[in-house]
């Protein structure tokens, strides 16, 4: 069963829900970076495919490193569509 991981807090690098999170992946999972979740891709690289809304990356003024796929807002609805179920992470 796959599972889209939806983050939307910072992860401090050696935080509990940083290692949770990364106790968590599997296989054909995928990882949302949303809101203040992108700053966790500073300090966090997970070992699946990471994507991160194109309006929040804008409204955040970041740019993403190579290892995170920009989505706009029709890609998360695919990539909801993808995954059997969701979890969020805040």
């Amino acid at each position: 069963m796959t599972t889209l991981h939806l983050v939307s807090a910072p992860l401090p690098p050696g935080s509990e829900t940083a290692a949770q999170l990364l106790a968590a992946l599997t296989a054909g999972d995928s990882v949302l970076l949303i809101g203040n979740g992108l700053y966790a891709c500073a300090v966090f690289t997970p070992p699946v495919a990471c994507y991160a809304l194109t309006a929040d990356i804008r409204a955040a003024g970041l740019v993403p490193g190579p290892d995170i796929r920009v989505i706009d807002y029709d890609g998360m609805v695919h990539l909801c569509e993808q995954h059997e179920r969701s979890v969020a992470w805040g």
